[in-house]
């Protein structure tokens, strides 16, 4: 199980609010397979996943801009492909439907994905937006 430890929050309220909440639905890939509605449990997690990515990566990409984060373009660039790899794996499961490999697949990247993006892109921007707003 994936936990936001004090070596990944920003000290952005707001956005380590938003991380913890992002973990509580990541985690819960990791039990689908052991739910009787995995089908219907698995869409309710990529369309949380989906809501989440577009509101969660606007307020940070906010937040960049109003603090003139000068690796803000870098920055939409990993969101962008966070977006692109889950586009692809929700027409996977639209075509497909449910897997445990999938949930697995899901899981895996997003979890390698997040603990990277946060311990080096928003660390960085964390640092920044401290230094230059508060």
């Amino acid at each position: 199980m994936l936990e936001i430890t004090k070596e990944l929050e920003t000290g952005i309220p707001i956005i380590d609010a938003q991380h913890r909440e992002l973990v509580d639905h990541v985690n819960s890939l990791i039990t689908l397979g052991e739910k009787s509605n995995t089908k219907e449990e698995m869409e309710k997690t990529l369309d949380f996943l989906g809501s989440y990515a577009v509101n969660h990566f606007k307020t940070e990409e906010d937040f960049m801009e109003a603090c003139v984060y000068p690796a803000c373009y870098l920055h939409k660039g990993q969101h962008k492909i966070f977006v692109d790899r889950f586009v692809m794996y929700k027409k996977t499961f639209e075509a497909e439907g449910y897997s445990v490999d999938l949930s697995k697949e899901i899981h895996k990247f997003i979890v390698n994905w997040l603990i990277n993006h946060i311990k080096v892109n928003d660390k960085a921007f964390g640092e920044h937006y401290l230094k230059t707003v508060v």
